[in-house]
């Protein structure tokens, strides 16, 4: 192996004409096409040949790792990763490399701080945070695996076996094993033998294949939802190293959270873009406004609607992971969500068909269904509150959490209803949600889960037709029809 050091990229260049660096790609290309194919010993002569001509193309060095790593020369592999690390810093792929050999190496601290480089070049890519929760599983250190195992299943189906095999306190990443399929979807892990009646045994085992049933379909609506909505991605391509500057540590909220940027901004107040350095994750923070705030009614709803979410886990809600109340704000820590809003896709894509609009709004109908037999109703249904993800995953963002608090006083029993004891079917003097997707009964100031289904119907409605039924105003008595979507869209 070469011998290499920690010096900067400019010491390590050599001089490299344009022929040579020509031959380089050509190369290059010669030993992805071998790794593709499966013959990493020709993958890694290509690799060798590519360095030889041009030493300071971190992607050739990075190749030679790739070839060294799947042929179980990790030692090798470190060292080819590192160069191309220290000739790009911000090179994705090469970081991936040089994870991969030093979680074989067993040297699990640096395994693990690459990987938080990874994941901060690319908070979006699951294959990161599982990674790095190898890494933390050879430190010993579970449970921060398993919050990085979370993370991953979260963002992406494929994970989901890993997190159960490892709650099930089975060993995941083996540094003398075979780990080559370790970064794929595994086997759920085996059920222990136990004494269990004939008839529950039935009843389980039904239950169990309309999970699992439940669980596939689930992945793949949301690879078509990926596939047909998202723009398409290579691996290690739309890096982009995260340049917010850091406040200083005094400056954590509540000790935890450094708020980094301001993500959005509205009547009830704004939404940070935070890090958790304990975690190492981005996470979103709700800061209530000021005006809100100061109203003990509104902050006492708020609340309770906040812990009502919290207390809601979904695959297709926003999780909330803390409350911070302080005497003078309310801040809700939420999960961070990078991805398109259906508002947006609009825009770009225009109308839907109907597959993929059934594709995107199923999981907004199990998400509200949850939420409805919790109590909680969203209260602002429409395409910018319904984000796509990265993973292909549809999030149902920003519930009107004590919405338009500031226009009006609540009225009579506002909070009464549902077994979270928050808003379900209530009357308040303010008006919820946008005018082209609210029921009329939100004139009357009247809230039910029909609410939501009325704004769902509209949103489906948009996406067929990239129209609005009732225009912008919405529904009111002088403008009660609107035109079949069947007649603007031939074939629906």
């Amino acid at each position: 192996a070469e011998a290499l050091g920690s010096g900067t990229a400019a010491f390590l260049r050599k001089p490299v004409g344009d022929n040579d660096r020509a031959a380089a790609k050509r190369f290059l290309a010669a030993g992805r096409d071998g790794l593709d194919l499966g013959n990493a010993q020709e993958a890694l002569l290509s690799a060798e040949e590519a360095v030889r001509k041009d030493p300071n193309n971190p992607a050739a060095w990075g190749l030679k790792a790739d070839a060294l790593n799947a042929l179980g020369r990790f030692s090798e592999a470190e060292a080819a990763a590192q160069r191309s690390v220290d000739l790009d810093p911000g090179n994705a792929k090469g970081l991936r490399a040089l994870v991969w050999a030093q979680l074989h190496n067993r040297k699990a601290e640096e395994a693990a701080g690459n990987a938080t480089k990874l994941i901060r070049l690319d908070p979006e890519n699951a294959e990161s945070f599982l990674l790095r929760a190898f890494a933390y599983e050879l430190a010993g250190d579970r449970d921060r695996m398993l919050a990085d195992l979370r993370t991953a299943a979260g963002m992406d189906p494929r994970f989901a076996n890993h997190l159960a095999r490892a709650l099930a306190g089975l060993r995941l990443f083996d540094p003398e094993g075979d780990n080559s399929g370790l970064m794929g979807m595994l086997p759920p892990p085996p059920v222990r033998k136990i004494e269990i009646p004939w008839g529950l045994l039935g009843l389980l085992a039904f239950a169990g294949s309309a999970a699992f049933a439940a669980w596939r379909w689930r992945g793949e609506a949301e690879a078509f939802v990926r596939e047909r909505l998202l723009p398409r991605r290579t691996v290690g391509a739309g890096l982009s190293v995260r340049t917010e500057t850091p406040r200083p540590e005094e400056a954590l909220l509540a000790g935890k959270y450094r708020l980094e940027r301001v993500a959005g901004q509205g009547g009830m107040g704004k939404v940070w873009k935070a890090y958790d350095p304990a975690l190492q994750r981005p996470v979103a923070v709700k800061e209530m406004s000021p005006a809100a705030v100061a109203k003990p009614q509104f902050r006492a709803l708020y609340l309770k609607e906040a812990r009502a979410l919290a207390a809601l886990p979904h695959p297709n809600l926003v999780e909330i992971f803390e409350v911070i109340e302080t005497s003078a704000q309310i801040y809700l820590v939420m999960e961070w969500v990078s991805g398109r809003t259906l508002q947006q896709i609009l825009a770009e894509k225009g109308a839907l068909d109907l597959e993929a609009a059934k594709a995107v709004l199923s999981p907004v109908c199990e998400a509200l269904a949850a939420a409805h037999a919790r109590g909680v109703v969203h209260r602002d249904l429409k395409p910018a509150n319904i984000m796509v993800a990265a993973s292909g995953r549809v999030k149902l963002i920003d519930f009107g959490l004590a919405r338009e608090l500031g226009r009006a006083e609540p009225e009579g029993d506002g909070e009464a209803g549902g077994a979270a004891g928050v808003l379900t079917a209530a009357r308040t003097r303010s008006l919820a949600g946008t005018p082209a997707y609210r029921p009329p009964e939100a004139l009357q100031g009247l809230i039910s889960p029909a609410f939501d289904v009325f704004s769902l119907g509209v949103c489906l409605y948009e996406l067929l037709t990239r129209q609005l039924p009732f225009g912008p105003e919405g529904l009111t008595g002088e403008n009660g029809k609107f035109v079949p979507a069947s007649e603007l869209v031939q074939g629906l």
